[in-house]
């Protein structure tokens, strides 16, 4: 493949949602291409690859040229981009489906330079989960309970959302996996008090037996 002297590009896909989402909530990612070479690209097609087990396609900044979602979404041409600049596109989303761990997003670029070549095809991608959630009943109303992006070791960090309009105490809480399908009871040595309304972060250690419910 012929290539012109000077010219390069780098895409870069990152997830903007500050946490992992859970089933029906709004989900978006951004696409930066950058061109880091002195020569213009004239046309940069860009593809969006995803799981439509995952996700529901909701639109795109700039529009994609079609809107069925059957996981490829197209933009012809975000170009132009002379030396040293850069465009991002932002794709949004609805989670529709849980998880089993993480999934691949991807984003594949293809531009061509202003005297003809095209450059070599360049992909990136960012891996995301969606949880399914957990609703607890309690005099208060109910609790949400899903897994945040910190795992460190043996560790994990969950966020517990008391969305109820009462404070509550909670001698213990049941852990789930994003599929809904395997829980974990984490007895704790002091009792949790959950402010209505507001978010409370528990870490836990993994492979901890069930003591009961």
């Amino acid at each position: 493949m012929l290539v012109s002297a000077g010219s390069g590009y780098t895409i870069e896909k990152t997830l903007v949602n500050p946490r992992p989402p859970l089933v029906g909530d709004a989900v978006s990612f951004a696409i930066a291409i950058i061109n880091t070479g002195s020569v213009s690209l004239a046309t940069v097609p860009v593809q969006d690859l995803y799981s439509t087990n995952s996700l529901a396609f909701t639109g795109a900044t700039p529009p994609t040229v079609d809107t069925v979602n059957d996981g490829v979404l197209d933009w012809l041409n975000v170009g132009p981009l002379a030396g040293g600049a850069s465009t991002t596109l932002v794709v949004n989303f609805t989670a529709v489906g849980g998880t089993t761990g993480q999934v691949m997003n991807l984003a594949v670029a293809s531009p061509t330079t202003t005297n003809g070549p095209a450059m070599p095809v360049e992909t990136n991608g960012v891996s995301y989960s969606v949880a399914l959630p957990v609703c607890i009943p309690n005099e208060a109303g109910s609790l949400l309970v899903f897994p945040l992006i910190d795992n460190i070791g043996a560790q994990t960090i969950i966020e517990i959302v008391n969305r109820g309009n009462e404070d509550v105490w909670l001698e213990g809480i049941m852990v789930v996996s994003p599929t809904g399908v395997q829980g974990t009871f984490i007895k704790q040595d002091f009792m949790i008090h959950l402010t209505a309304k507001e978010p409370f972060l528990l870490e836990y250690e993994q492979g901890l037996q069930p003591e009961g419910r």
